[in-house]
């Protein structure tokens, strides 16, 4: 066993098992193991100044297309080719942070990240900034939060936003990103990642890339398709069931139906968006979705306005 040595800094140890037993190893071996050594030692030297050389320019390429220059997009080209980023793939942006004490061992893991991924990356303050392929950014998101929890055993709360195919959009997506996590943060979900799709009402405050068509679709989408294909009413009970400040009985009263009949169209809501569809954070979504949709919608003939809430 020997020693891997650049200088003064140990880069790791070259360990030799023959099968013959120690003291029949003779000169001839050691000095091979220890040249051995040497170029295994240059190697693992070299190996991690290219890589390091290559991170600081995918750093410095994102800097810049941060906070673009008319020179930066005239030698983008050239300057990805080399690093075999893809400017006009389809990518998100994230923005990630960790207590401000890791930030060393987070640059180094997210950095890893961007080569392995064909990425960029770089560092804003305490927080790392990465631009990697992903059709889905919210699934790349999580899988890429979860490896670098994991990584760096430490809980890494991370925002993401896009996908982007055009670099010069990439300043608006870090800046939702960005607010994404902060997000996050202020909500207690430290060591979770989020786009805006995933914040609900929060996110469609924050991104730039998230409609209220989106929002809709994504809170309530299920109920919508539903009426749609068979003709029910569930959407309107929502409404008239909250506007009553849900209360089966004036809800079945405004609708000119018996109060088992709601039951029944809650229980199909329940089981179309799932059994926290009126959890508190999640109902705020679902009357919101529901305003947005009146809005969007013009109203079915005969469709009972809802009555103020406090009647039961």
């Amino acid at each position: 066993m020997i020693g891997l040595v650049a200088g003064a800094e140990n880069l790791g140890t070259l360990v030799w098992a023959p099968e013959v037993t120690a003291d029949r190893v003779g000169d001839i071996d050691r000095r091979l193991l220890e040249r051995a050594a040497v170029v295994a030692s240059l190697l693992q030297f070299f190996s991690r100044n290219v890589a390091a050389a290559e991170a600081q320019v995918r750093g410095e390429l994102l800097d810049e297309l941060l906070s673009p220059s008319p020179a930066t997009y005239s030698s983008l080209a050239g300057r990805a080719r080399r690093l075999r980023y893809q400017p006009q793939e389809q990518h998100g942006v994230m923005v990630a942070q960790v207590d401000p004490a890791h930030r060393q061992r987070l640059a180094r893991v997210t950095s890893d990240l961007a080569a392995a991924r064909h990425g960029l990356s770089t560092m804003r303050e305490s927080a790392a900034v990465l631009v990697l392929p992903a059709r889905d950014v919210a699934l790349t998101a999580r899988q890429v939060c979860r490896s670098m929890t994991l990584q760096l055993d430490e809980p890494v709360t991370m925002g993401a936003a896009g996908p982007v195919s055009d670099p010069a959009q990439i300043p608006a997506a870090f800046t939702e990103a960005a607010a994404c996590m902060n997000a996050l943060r202020a909500l207690g979900r430290t060591g979770d990642s989020a786009t805006a799709g995933d914040l609900g009402f929060v996110g469609l405050l924050l991104g730039e890339h998230f409609s209220a068509a989106e929002f809709v679709d994504r809170a309530l989408g299920p109920v919508v398709n539903h009426d749609a294909r068979r003709g029910t009413v569930l959407a309107q009970t929502l409404e008239v069931y909250y506007g009553t400040g849900q209360s089966l009985v004036a809800s079945a009263k405004a609708l000119h139906v018996h109060p088992n009949t709601v039951t029944q169209r809650l229980d199909r809501v329940k089981h179309l968006l799932g059994p926290e569809w009126n959890a508190p954070a999640n109902a705020v979504d679902v009357q919101l979705a529901l305003r947005l949709l009146r809005l969007t919608q013009p109203d079915p003939a005969g469709r009972p306005e809802p009555r103020p809430s406090g009647g039961a």
